[in-house]
């Protein structure tokens, strides 16, 4: 499940190897793809690969792209995610009460 929010504000080198996000900066930060929600990069000097976009994209991640004034410029969405969407959905919908109010089987 994503809940990681990245902000890339020095220049870096992003690639992935081992369903690992890699950036490259002084040091090497490693960080699991499925646990990314979205990604700003705001350092015009950073570098992605295509194998981490297309990665990136698979697994639903959203990034901004930013401009010289630091401010999103556009933005690549995930293509087709719906049907993931409506899957979490529709396992949420079979739930049985005891379930959705978390009191368990009591």
């Amino acid at each position: 499940m994503s809940y990681c929010c990245l902000m890339i504000v020095n220049p870096a080198r992003i690639r992935c190897k081992n369903e690992q996000l890699l950036i490259e900066t002084e040091e090497v930060h490693s960080v699991p793809i499925e646990d990314i929600s979205a990604i700003v990069l705001e350092s015009r000097q950073s570098t992605i690969t295509t194998a981490a976009m297309a990665a990136l994209a698979q697994n639903g991640v959203v990034t901004f792209w930013c401009d010289e004034t630091h401010l999103p410029c556009g933005i690549s969405l995930p293509f087709a995610q719906h049907s993931r969407q409506l899957g979490v959905l529709r396992w949420q919908m079979e739930l049985t009460l005891p379930a959705k109010n978390g009191c368990g089987s009591r």
